[in-house]
């Protein structure tokens, strides 16, 4: 063996030490580096889960108190069937309600009318 040969593996041997604990540390950082991505990543996705799924038990258990539905409930049915019954308010009678039929409504009902 040539002697630049010799010099060399006598540093290497003398820095041997050195060496391998630096890959052991090296190696170690690297797998904890991994571990965090890995463990972020899981995290993330699973915490989203959790969260959509905590939000929507949350939503389908909500309660409103008798102002809010009142003024929602008024509100759904000015908008969606206002339009598909109409309640006479101007009776000439006490008695009668909003929701009683008018004369002309039992007219048509029965195929009868007063006239007959």
């Amino acid at each position: 063996m040539s002697q630049a040969k010799v010099d060399k593996y006598k540093k290497e041997k003398k820095n041997r030490d050195k060496m391998l604990k630096r890959k052991k540390i090296r190696k170690v950082v690297t797998i904890f580096v991994l571990a965090l991505a890995i463990g972020g990543v899981l995290g993330v996705t699973v915490g989203k889960r959790y969260y959509d799924y905590v939000t929507e038990r949350e939503r389908a258990n909500r309660t409103i108190s008798a102002l809010y539905f009142d003024d929602w409930f008024n509100n759904y049915y000015n908008a969606n069937y206002s339009t598909l019954v109409s309640f006479d308010t101007s009776s000439d009678s006490e008695g009668a309600s909003v929701s009683d039929a008018s004369s002309s409504d039992a007219e048509s009902d029965t195929g009868v009318s007063d006239s007959e």
